[in-house]
């Protein structure tokens, strides 16, 4: 029976190590996912500021065109003013022409600020354009890295798994089926007890099944936890 419970300690380990690798590699796929997902953010926020600039830029436009209209206006008006007959007309053409020429400086003003808006978008789109590049080839890169990580993962996994169908093979069909039920529902199924202790769950074993599993003529379990236990110096021996 000695035998047999090193088997299992050695199949847990194997499956211990498999849990390992299937780990692993489940952590690859979410970490790609979680950078695709930043990815995306960034080129939606770029895509958001491409969209603000173009409305930034077709106001401007606007702006010029008005600024240009007003600059027409006031050139009529100033020749206007110098064939005027009459104070009358003078007067008249003078408040258009001053109320032109406040409309055009407001208008000015206006276009010189719309102009400095659009050059601040135009460089954070650049310097987000340079991130988004970098972003870019940080995914392509962890795509490559985790392309190679699988690759290594599933042949590891591939090889441990004929580990453990060889020592499976060995142990006992009863045997392997009380350690697959306790492995189920306690994760560890199988471990020492050393000094009167149960390494499970860290309970005192009543001393007569400690006397008896010292022999190691047989399996025995547990009374608090369950798991399946062996005396460890019998085991080391």
């Amino acid at each position: 029976m000695i035998e047999q419970i090193k088997l299992l300690e050695n199949l847990q380990q194997i499956d211990a190590k498999i849990e390992e690798h299937e780990k692993v590699a489940a952590a690859v796929p979410a970490r790609l996912k979680e950078m695709r997902e930043n990815l995306g953010l960034v080129e939606s926020l770029l895509a958001g500021e491409r969209a603000r600039l173009a409305e930034a830029e077709r106001y401007h436009s606007e702006q010029e065109r008005g600024l240009r209209l007003e600059e027409d206006q006031i050139h009529k008006a100033k020749l206007k003013l110098q064939q005027v007959r009459n104070t009358k007309e003078y007067i008249a053409t003078t408040r258009e022409l001053e109320t032109l020429r406040k409309m055009s400086g407001e208008r000015e003003e206006e276009v010189l600020k719309i102009m400095e808006a659009v050059e601040k978008v135009r460089a954070s789109i650049r310097q987000h354009d340079g991130e988004l590049t970098e972003l870019r080839q940080q995914v392509a890169e962890e795509e490559r890295r985790a392309r190679e990580t699988l690759d290594q993962m599933e042949r590891a996994m591939a090889e441990t798994r004929k580990e453990r169908e060889a020592t499976a093979q060995r142990v006992k069909p009863d045997v392997i089926k009380r350690y697959k039920q306790i492995r189920l529902k306690r994760g560890l199924a199988v471990v020492p007890v050393r000094g009167g202790t149960c390494q499970g769950c860290n309970m005192s074993i009543p001393p007569q099944l400690y006397n008896m599993i010292q022999r190691g003529d047989q399996l025995h379990t547990c009374p608090n936890c369950h798991r399946l236990i062996y005396f460890e110096a019998a085991i080391a021996g």
